[in-house]
């Protein structure tokens, strides 16, 4: 889905943006109050998948949780599978966490696009991309793709000011791709993006 962007309602500022002492972007607009209604209710109307950037916090799950029931006909990609920038404030999220969010909202996606395992966030200064160890994807990770694949979509993140990094962006995504066993791997790599924006399933 080519330069669908993100609705930022909770967005630290970027790697990128701390490195350079851009704070500005420290975003927070809560996801049930009158912005986030009005675009899910829109996003119910029309049949339009939308995105969200939400950090993955244990006090942001409940409004999210309130919002994918309130509305559910309202396809939300979460943007960032597992991408944690402060581990002090995430307990709760993790496969099993994310298996009942899908198992219990089916309007809900989650993309995977995020840093490789050697990536910290220079705000916490943690490895914010959790589903690797190493070079390795985790098991329990590959093996809830795997059992959900149609939910999970293929992505770079690939904004603006980087355009000229596609190839490094396509190298991280094709390595996490190839440690997710076929025919997951396919279905994640374009198969479920296209079903869920166009209704119809590639064969």
């Amino acid at each position: 889905y080519p330069l669908l962007g993100e609705f930022e309602f909770c967005h630290y500022p970027s790697p990128r943006q701390l490195k350079r002492g851009e704070l500005f972007r420290d975003a927070v607009v809560p996801i049930n109050g009158p912005l986030g209604q009005e675009l899910f209710a829109f996003a119910e109307k029309t049949g339009l998948p939308f995105e969200i950037h939400y950090e993955i916090e244990d006090l942001l799950l409940p409004p999210l949780e309130e919002m994918l029931g309130r509305y559910p006909r309202a396809k939300v990609i979460w943007c960032h599978l597992a991408q944690i920038r402060y581990s002090s404030r995430s307990s709760v999220y993790g496969p099993a966490y994310v298996r009942g969010l899908l198992e219990k909202y089916p309007n809900l996606y989650i993309d995977v696009a995020f840093g490789n395992g050697f990536s910290k966030y220079p705000g916490s200064n943690e490895y914010h991309a959790r589903v690797w160890s190493g070079d390795s994807v985790k098991k329990e990770w590959v093996e809830l793709i795997v059992q959900l694949p149609w939910r999970f979509l293929a992505a770079f993140d690939l904004g603006g000011d980087r355009q000229d990094q596609l190839p490094e962006y396509n190298t991280n995504l094709r390595k996490f791709l190839n440690q997710i066993p076929e025919p997951a791997r396919e279905i994640l790599a374009y198969k479920a993006a296209w079903k869920l924006l166009f209704g119809d399933e590639l064969p």
